[in-house]
């Protein structure tokens, strides 16, 4: 998992509902990236406690199913993840 799906998933926590136009000016990236960053993230999501929702028109917003489930996911997200540069300022870093 990249920095940038992880920090989609915490903005998601963060924020009750959320646009993909939203997120992609957040996070300085395309709507179709966002879109691919959501689908790649659900492709994990049921094995992990969590499911993203899409409402047509709306946005996006993140459901967690299970919390132990998931509190035991992102804590292994922090220790597994390599943080692969996913800007421009971080490819530059």
């Amino acid at each position: 998992m990249n920095k940038r799906e992880k920090g989609i998933l915490l903005y998601l926590c963060e924020n009750e509902l959320s646009t993909s136009e939203a997120m992609a000016k957040e996070f300085q990236v395309t709507t179709r990236t966002i879109r691919n960053d959501i689908k790649m993230l659900n492709e994990q999501a049921s094995e992990n406690g969590f499911e993203i929702l899409s409402k047509s028109g709306i946005g996006y917003s993140m459901n967690i199913t299970d919390l132990d489930c998931f509190q035991q996911f992102c804590d292994e997200i922090d220790e597994k993840s390599i943080d692969i540069p996913v800007t421009s300022e971080d490819r530059i870093a």
